[in-house]
């Protein structure tokens, strides 16, 4: 199932191309986004970033509007 979480308030924890964990100091310094996005395709993340940034289809928009 695809889901789209939109308005997340503060989107944690982001490690772009990360192969290993983070140890040490590196730890202490996660970036993060206020105001984001998150999509789910099939299971994985697919996409995620600031919402200003998020295409959204005019289907997309008509399924958000009944949710709200």
């Amino acid at each position: 199932m695809n889901k789209i979480f939109i308005n997340i308030k503060e989107l944690c924890g982001i490690l772009e191309n990360q192969e290993k964990p983070l140890g040490g100091d590196e730890a202490n310094s996660l970036k993060t986004i206020k105001n984001a996005y998150l999509e789910i395709v099939d299971g994985k993340i697919a996409s995620y970033g600031k919402m200003d940034d998020l295409e959204v289809s005019a289907t997309q928009k008509l399924l958000m509007l009944k949710i709200n």
